[in-house]
């Protein structure tokens, strides 16, 4: 989708970082799922893939976040494309909202993979 984003709209100097950053963050979703946690991982004493698996995916939440931020601002200086900016602002804000929620809801709570598909899906 970044790539074929970077082809398809308009090139700005908002815009091209914004598809890199969301390009970056499907890498690091790619590298979060090789790198899975082990069945038993705890947070107190993780292993290497576990640590790869949290890094990775905590750095492409937030790049996804800030991918959508940046969409925003960029159909916002652009006329006819009110909902484009509307919805990427209303992604990013529900984005950080969900980290949010991920992060309060601990590492030990049954709910956190809904969060995580929740953000995924978002």
């Amino acid at each position: 989708f970044a790539l074929g984003g970077l082809n398809q709209f308009l090139r700005t100097s908002i815009s091209v970082p914004a598809f890199f950053l969301l390009f970056l963050a499907g890498l690091l979703f790619l590298l979060a799922g090789l790198y899975n946690c082990d069945p038993l991982c705890s947070f107190e004493s993780p292993s290497t893939n576990a640590i790869l698996h949290n890094v990775s995916a905590m750095g492409a939440y937030l790049l996804v976040a800030l991918s959508q931020m940046l969409l925003g601002l960029h159909y916002f200086t652009h006329e006819g494309h009110a909902t484009y900016w509307r919805r990427s602002l209303l992604m990013a804000l529900l984005s950080v909202f969900l980290m949010f929620v991920l992060a309060r809801i601990g590492w030990d709570s049954p709910f956190r993979g809904l969060v995580q598909r929740l953000f995924v899906f978002n």
